[in-house]
């Protein structure tokens, strides 16, 4: 899957920032995340979830992951590029936000005024179906760089963040 390839130039280290919510993360798996999808996440067979499993889970570990619980969950292959783009910002910002950030870029492409409300349903769907492609993975990176920002002044703390997340969201 392209997708998770261009994921993985993004997410492929371990991390454990005190600063990020996540907490410790491998391949942009959190341990706060990994910890909601129970037996799945056991990677060392101890029968718990917590950052011995992150430093145990493998690439491949980690892309049944992303294909199993965002790529068919939320089915971004409907999406063609779209999809692949906001199947990476998901692994970072979350699908909520991410999705918000779908549509708004729908928006600001010039199609439907959807309401931003997280949820890929059917109006949703056909927006983005309905809207001009080469002009929605543009917003969409407009997007997600006010995203980013925002988060950095709301929360100083994710200034050490900026240039990655910034080279994310202009990212292909």
């Amino acid at each position: 899957m392209a997708a998770v390839t261009n994921t993985l130039k993004h997410e492929g280290f371990r991390s454990d920032d005190p600063d990020d919510p996540g907490g410790a993360t491998n391949y942009g798996v959190s341990l706060r995340w990994l910890r909601t999808k129970g037996k799945f996440g056991d990677f060392d067979g101890d029968g718990d979830v917590d950052r011995d499993d992150i430093w145990a889970m493998t690439e491949a570990d980690a892309v049944e992951a992303y294909h199993r619980f965002w790529w068919k969950a939320n089915g971004y292959g409907d999406f063609h590029d779209a999809g692949a783009k906001i199947f990476d910002l998901a692994i970072n910002m979350g699908p909520k936000p991410a999705h918000r950030i779908l549509q708004r870029g729908v928006r600001g492409a010039g199609g439907a005024a959807l309401v931003d409300d997280g949820i890929i349903g059917p109006a949703t769907r056909a927006a983005v179906a309905a809207v001009n492609q080469d002009h929605l993975i543009p917003a969409i990176r407009s997007e997600a760089a006010g995203h980013y920002r925002l988060l950095i002044r709301v929360k100083p703390v994710f200034e050490k963040y900026r240039n990655g997340w910034l080279n994310r969201a202009y990212a292909k």
